[in-house]
């Protein structure tokens, strides 16, 4: 039986999975914002690393950065050598200082030793109509793909670990050289303690759901997110390593709580 839990940038429904009896029965969503930055952020009454098991990750969240298409900039290298010569003068949005596409760019920015002017939006539909109005020069969000379809705006820059099957001629971070994890995972957990001949079986069941027309169609064509598949070992793996990346980042920002 389904029971959504909304709130919190999904800390909320994060900490139900975490205080749940470890049997295998109840499990749920965990996104990069409700394992990665909000417990490093505000205290939480969960730890990802020691109250979370990671079941199984099923795709991504796509995050890039995106310009008008009469944008003067053609390539992510084109933006960030006009920010270098003309310092804080570019503005872009982002849906605020919390989210993982805003700490991301900051690493690349840091990176690239630019300084840009962040205005940040309640929500995406503010900072694309913002960009598309012209009073932004780009925006650092989930890709709006009718916009990118109807020629409105082109993606310079995907905010992913990998390749997309969607955008396989648009660079990603580690095409530029950029070594910046970018944990932006959908994907099922459960509390910590569940017995690992359990966690076998959830894992089969969920690969077996993966190979169905109507979540590959889902996924595919109506919520436009790449499918990406890791077992519970390696999501496991990808948390740990992810969560200890932006702990350091984030307690260089002096952000950690």
């Amino acid at each position: 039986m389904p029971a959504n839990k909304p709130g919190g940038a999904t800390s909320i429904g994060v900490a139900a999975i975490a205080k749940a009896k470890p049997d295998g029965y109840t499990i749920g969503y965990g996104a990069h914002s409700g394992v990665f930055i909000g417990p490093l952020l505000e205290k939480l009454p969960y730890h990802p690393l020691k109250d979370l098991k990671p079941i199984m990750q099923f795709g991504n969240s796509l995050f890039s950065v995106g310009v008008r298409t009469d944008s003067p900039f053609k390539s992510f290298k084109d933006l960030t050598s006009y920010a270098r010569q003309n310092p804080k003068k570019l503005t872009y949005a982002s849906t605020g200082t919390t989210s993982m596409q805003y700490f991301v760019i900051n690493q690349v920015f840091k990176k690239e030793t630019v300084e840009v002017t962040h205005i940040p939006f309640k929500g995406s539909p503010e900072g694309h109509v913002s960009l598309l109005g012209g009073h932004i020069d780009f925006i650092v969000d989930t890709i709006v793909y009718p916009l990118v379809e109807a020629g409105k705006e082109r993606t310079l820059l995907i905010l992913n670990d990998q390749h997309t099957e969607e955008f396989p001629n648009i660079p990603i971070l580690k095409d530029l050289g950029y070594d910046i994890p970018t944990p932006m995972i959908l994907s099922i957990m459960g509390p910590r303690g569940i017995p690992d001949g359990i966690i076998k079986k959830l894992e089969d069941a969920f690969t077996k759901a993966m190979k169905e027309p109507g979540f590959i169609k889902g996924m595919k064509e109506n919520l436009r997110f790449p499918i990406l598949y890791r077992n519970s070992k390696d999501l496991s793996e990808y948390v740990t390593r992810g969560f200890e990346t932006y702990e350091k980042i984030l307690t260089e920002m002096g952000l950690v709580k």
